[in-house]
Protein backbone atom coordinates (compact mmCIF):
# COMPACT_ATOMS: atom_id res chain seq x y z
CA UNK A 1 0.00 0.00 0.00
CA UNK A 2 1.30 3.24 -0.90
CA UNK A 3 -0.02 5.02 2.06
CA UNK A 4 1.90 4.28 4.55
CA UNK A 5 0.69 6.94 6.61
CA UNK A 6 -2.84 5.67 7.06
CA UNK A 7 -1.49 2.35 8.01
CA UNK A 8 0.32 3.89 11.09
CA UNK A 9 -2.63 6.20 11.94
CA UNK A 10 -4.58 3.20 11.93
CA UNK A 11 -2.08 1.05 13.80
CA UNK A 12 -2.32 3.93 16.44
CA UNK A 13 -5.80 4.75 16.12
CA UNK A 14 -6.77 3.62 19.57
CA UNK A 15 -4.31 5.53 21.35
CA UNK A 16 -5.10 8.42 20.03
CA UNK A 17 -8.40 8.47 20.53
CA UNK A 18 -7.72 7.88 24.41
CA UNK A 19 -5.34 10.81 24.36
CA UNK A 20 -8.03 12.64 22.61
CA UNK A 21 -10.39 11.30 25.51
CA UNK A 22 -8.90 12.76 27.87
CA UNK A 23 -9.61 16.32 26.80
CA UNK A 24 -11.92 18.35 27.96
CA UNK A 25 -15.25 19.93 26.44
CA UNK A 26 -13.25 23.55 27.09
CA UNK A 27 -9.99 22.18 25.80
CA UNK A 28 -11.78 20.86 22.65
CA UNK A 29 -13.88 24.37 22.63
CA UNK A 30 -10.29 26.02 22.95
CA UNK A 31 -9.12 24.32 20.08
CA UNK A 32 -12.20 24.96 17.43
CA UNK A 33 -12.23 28.68 18.70
CA UNK A 34 -8.92 29.51 19.25
CA UNK A 35 -8.77 33.50 20.49
CA UNK A 36 -6.94 34.95 18.33
CA UNK A 37 -4.71 36.46 20.44
CA UNK A 38 -4.06 33.39 22.66
CA UNK A 39 -0.66 32.16 21.62
CA UNK A 40 -0.78 29.32 24.33
CA UNK A 41 -4.05 28.30 22.15
CA UNK A 42 -1.49 28.91 18.84
CA UNK A 43 1.38 26.82 19.94
CA UNK A 44 -0.76 23.91 21.32
CA UNK A 45 -2.77 23.19 18.00
CA UNK A 46 0.92 23.53 16.05
CA UNK A 47 2.39 21.03 18.79
CA UNK A 48 -0.46 18.82 18.13
CA UNK A 49 -0.04 18.89 14.62
CA UNK A 50 3.67 18.22 14.64
CA UNK A 51 2.68 15.67 16.86
CA UNK A 52 0.76 13.70 14.66
CA UNK A 53 3.28 14.92 11.33
CA UNK A 54 4.63 11.39 11.13
CA UNK A 55 1.79 10.32 10.10
CA UNK A 56 1.83 12.03 6.97
CA UNK A 57 -1.60 12.85 6.41
CA UNK A 58 -3.63 15.28 4.93
CA UNK A 59 -6.50 15.54 7.10
CA UNK A 60 -6.24 13.15 10.08
CA UNK A 61 -9.76 13.85 10.69
CA UNK A 62 -10.96 11.07 8.19
CA UNK A 63 -9.76 8.60 5.51
CA UNK A 64 -8.09 9.86 2.46
CA UNK A 65 -10.46 8.67 -0.58
CA UNK A 66 -7.16 7.43 -2.66
CA UNK A 67 -6.07 5.43 0.45
CA UNK A 68 -9.55 4.10 0.96
CA UNK A 69 -9.54 2.75 -2.84
CA UNK A 70 -6.70 1.30 -2.18
CA UNK A 71 -7.00 -0.62 0.98
CA UNK A 72 -10.56 -1.99 -0.64
CA UNK A 73 -8.58 -3.16 -3.73
CA UNK A 74 -6.11 -4.60 -1.89
CA UNK A 75 -8.58 -6.38 0.89
CA UNK A 76 -11.06 -7.48 -2.88
CA UNK A 77 -7.35 -9.54 -3.59
CA UNK A 78 -7.56 -10.63 0.34
CA UNK A 79 -4.09 -9.11 0.59
CA UNK A 80 -5.07 -7.12 3.59
CA UNK A 81 -3.02 -8.53 7.04
CA UNK A 82 -5.30 -10.10 9.45
CA UNK A 83 -4.35 -7.27 11.83
CA UNK A 84 -4.75 -4.63 10.00
CA UNK A 85 -8.57 -5.86 9.09
CA UNK A 86 -8.85 -5.83 13.01
CA UNK A 87 -8.54 -2.31 13.29
CA UNK A 88 -9.61 -1.10 10.10
CA UNK A 89 -12.51 1.10 10.24
CA UNK A 90 -14.96 -0.61 7.26
CA UNK A 91 -17.71 0.99 7.29
CA UNK A 92 -15.83 4.84 7.07
CA UNK A 93 -13.17 2.91 4.64
CA UNK A 94 -16.09 1.89 2.05
CA UNK A 95 -18.34 5.34 2.61
CA UNK A 96 -14.73 7.24 1.37
CA UNK A 97 -14.39 5.22 -1.12
CA UNK A 98 -18.07 5.61 -2.80
CA UNK A 99 -19.20 1.85 -1.83
CA UNK A 100 -21.81 1.46 0.86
Amino acid sequence: MKQLGLVLYLRDRAILAYHWSKYRDEDVDALLNPPEEDERAKRRGRGYRRFIRAYGLPDPTRVPVTAAQEFLVALKANRVPAWALNIAPLAEIKQEAGES
